[in-house]
């Protein structure tokens, strides 16, 4: 879904590149900023991989072109799942909703995708797609 509200600044702490939203089970989108600080982990392409990072390096890797998912959780809290910068070209990420939760994977040319996390607990979740 491309529309307004895809484009606004929602949960995008950097405000530099356009997303895709989604609104879990039908729900208004929310066009108020954040004022937490998100937590943010960074994978590189195993799952025993993820790490948490700071503000700084999640801005690098989104310079560098790396795709990430903002997932809003129900306590209110924003969880950054986002490519290292180092990844292979082909690699980016993905969000489904399989059962009710919401999976974020690591995708791959001609391999199958890794879940990277999970959360069970999700509101609304936007994706940023590698520019690289």
């Amino acid at each position: 879904m491309r529309d307004a509200t895809a484009q606004t600044l929602h949960g995008h702490f950097l405000g530099l590149i356009p997303s895709t939203k989604v609104v879990h089970k039908g729900r208004k989108p929310d066009v108020t900023m954040k004022t937490r600080t998100p937590k943010i982990l960074v994978f590189d392409v195993a799952p025993s991989r993820l790490m948490e990072m700071s503000v700084d390096y999640y801005r690098e890797c989104q310079i560098a072109g790396a795709g990430s998912v903002e997932v809003d959780v129900a306590d209110d809290d924003t969880t950054i799942v986002s490519a290292t910068r180092y990844l292979p070209a082909d690699a980016d990420v993905a969000a489904v909703v399989h059962d009710g939760v919401l999976q974020v994977l690591c995708t791959r040319a001609h391999r199958a995708p890794i879940v990277m996390c999970e959360f069970p607990e999700w509101t609304n979740y936007t994706v940023h797609r590698s520019r690289r």
